[in-house]
């Protein structure tokens, strides 16, 4: 058996049942030309133990629970997360859950919000897009309004981009690269259009290392500069889950770019079987771009911190 140092999970999925039969409804079992894989609470537990990951903070992964029929959405989105609520209640000292939302369903999605915050949810996520209603989009203000008043978590999650260039990568599957672009379009869109500016308050934690933001920086200053951003200033207030194949380069690109204090670990589960996500760890615990002040960091204070647990 392995003896890992223990870990908090922030970037961990569940694939609750409602959320399950809306695709299997579709005949979607590879979503994102990947795979949905198998999981249910001792395949969660299991890793946990295997990796030592003493909590995990439980998302919806990619697709988003919305396939255009709103009234779907919303009574998915709900269902799912009460039995995401159910697991945080049978196992509080090991599950929590980052709560998923309607969107683009805006009055919906502050009604999930104040749903979630009653409920007990440690945060929430969102996509990098919702029916091609991408983040910095002026119709979500009244979301990220409630989340800021919340002082919310908010973890994002990429999809696949609104659209994909045909013939081109087409034996890759999505979240090889198209993840990464649709995060870092996200997230620039949001920064460009001040979200960050307005809303101050909202814990926002960026997927995979950053995606590609940190290596994009230097290129994007002087375009964000003339709209009075910082982007160095605004990469330094995020947080960054070290979900996927960080080791050696991106983390020591993200290390130039990010408060030390807000990089968390991510393991992806259950879409990173437990193999490859053995060996991601092991990565982490000997990499040389790491002391072990910065491990104990980002291993378990941090996320501490930013879950408030």
């Amino acid at each position: 058996m392995d003896h890992f140092k223990p870990r908090i999970d922030i970037h961990a999925h569940y694939i609750p049942t409602p959320y399950r039969k809306m695709l299997e409804k579709r005949g979607i079992d590879a979503p994102d030309d990947f795979p949905l894989p198998k999981w249910d609470i001792p395949i969660q537990l299991e890793r946990m133990e295997r990796l030592n990951i003493v909590f995990a903070a439980l998302t919806i992964s990619s697709p988003h629970a919305h396939y255009g029929d709103a009234a779907e959405s919303i009574e998915v989105v709900r269902a799912s997360n009460e039995e995401g609520f159910g697991y945080a209640r049978e196992y509080p000292d090991k599950l929590g859950i980052l709560a998923t939302l309607p969107l683009p369903e805006v009055e919906e999605s502050i009604s999930e919000i104040e749903f979630a915050v009653k409920e007990g949810a440690l945060g929430f996520v969102m996509p990098s897009h919702a029916q091609g209603v991408y983040l910095g989009d002026e119709r979500l203000e009244p979301v990220f309004d409630c989340l800021n008043k919340h002082k919310a978590v908010l973890h994002f999650h990429p999809t696949t981009p609104s659209a994909v260039p045909p013939n081109v990568l087409a034996s890759f599957s999505r979240p090889i690269l198209e993840f990464f672009f649709d995060t870092t379009r996200a997230i620039t869109n949001m920064i460009a259009n001040g979200v960050v500016r307005r809303y101050p308050d909202i814990k926002y934690v960026i997927p995979h290392g950053g995606a590609v933001l940190p290596l994009m920086a230097d290129r994007m200053s002087g375009a964000l500069a003339r709209l009075d951003i910082d982007i160095f200033e605004v990469l330094r207030s995020f947080y960054y889950d070290l979900a996927g194949f960080v080791v050696p380069n991106q983390l020591e690109i993200l290390k130039k770019t990010a408060d030390l204090s807000k990089i968390v670990v991510g393991t992806d589960g259950p879409h990173t079987p437990v193999e490859r996500a053995r060996n991601m760890t092991i990565e982490l615990d000997e990499t040389d771009k790491l002391t072990d002040d910065e491990r104990d960091a980002i291993y378990i204070t941090n996320a501490k911190r930013l879950l408030a647990i």
